[in-house]
């Protein structure tokens, strides 16, 4: 599967009156507004969102609860998925 390079901030997702799906990546949240958005997936045909990533109302949108790994997918499909927990690899095991 081929996928853009990954960005990590807050997602927020735009219903689209076409039936597609807008979804901004921000640094920040300002009440219900983006701050400091420096990435778009414009008019996506869909979102995927992976178990444990929790969304909240932001006003004519919803955006996660924190900080998502956004991707694109073959498709044009967007994947929001939650930050890793956990120690990870260990090196030089």
């Amino acid at each position: 599967m081929t996928r853009t390079p990954t960005d990590r901030g807050y997602a927020f997702i735009k219903n689209n009156l076409d039936g597609t799906k807008t979804v901004y990546v921000a640094g920040a949240v300002a009440g219900t507004q983006p701050v400091d958005v420096f990435a778009t997936h414009f008019s996506r045909p869909g979102v995927q969102i992976t178990p444990g990533v929790h969304t909240v109302p932001a006003g004519d949108m919803v955006r996660t609860s924190g900080i998502v790994h956004v991707t694109s997918t073959d498709g044009d499909f967007v994947l929001i998925r939650g930050l890793r927990s956990g120690p990870g690899p260990i090196l030089g095991a």
